[in-house]
């Protein structure tokens, strides 16, 4: 799952697609908060901007039981290093939350951050995490490392 967003995140979603062929060329935004306007960007991959505030409303109306769900984030780990990627947290519990089997979990090593709602333990983000900020350089990598690890894991 991607929101849609700023240049990063389009950037980044991009390269996701690249390596994984996992969003359509043409995602759709959602244009409001209705569960509707969810299921319909769900299909698609894309989530709109009001998806974190809204996600409770939607989240009951999916079904993902067992379904993989891997999320990722943008940050800013050292202008916001205190709570680096926290709204990923949000979304993955949300979707936990509806017995998805969340995939895609990568681990802490090489950001400088103090902090963040994102960590499922102290090694380990809930999802992939990108500083499109100060880690630009990294994010193509990253992508590629956590894609791979995600087809894996869909697999099982």
């Amino acid at each position: 799952m991607a929101a849609e967003g700023n240049k990063g995140v389009r950037s980044c979603r991009e390269l996701v697609n690249i390596h994984s062929g996992l969003f359509p060329s043409r995602c759709q935004k959602s244009g409001g908060t209705e569960a509707s306007n969810f299921e319909t960007s769900f299909g698609s991959g894309a989530v709109g901007d009001s998806f974190i505030k809204a996600s409770t409303v939607a989240s009951p109306r999916l079904d993902l039981k067992q379904k993989p769900v891997a999320v990722f984030g943008l940050g800013d780990s050292i202008g916001y290093g205190d709570y680096f990627c926290d709204a990923m947290e949000e979304i993955y519990n949300t979707f936990k939350a509806t017995g998805a089997r969340m995939v895609g979990h990568r681990p802490t090593q090489g950001y400088d951050h103090e902090g963040s709602k994102a960590l499922l333990d102290d090694n380990t983000f809930c999802g992939l995490a990108l500083d499109e900020d100060n880690q630009d350089d990294l994010s193509a990598d990253r992508i590629k490392l956590w894609v791979a690890q995600i087809s894996e894991e869909m697999k099982a």
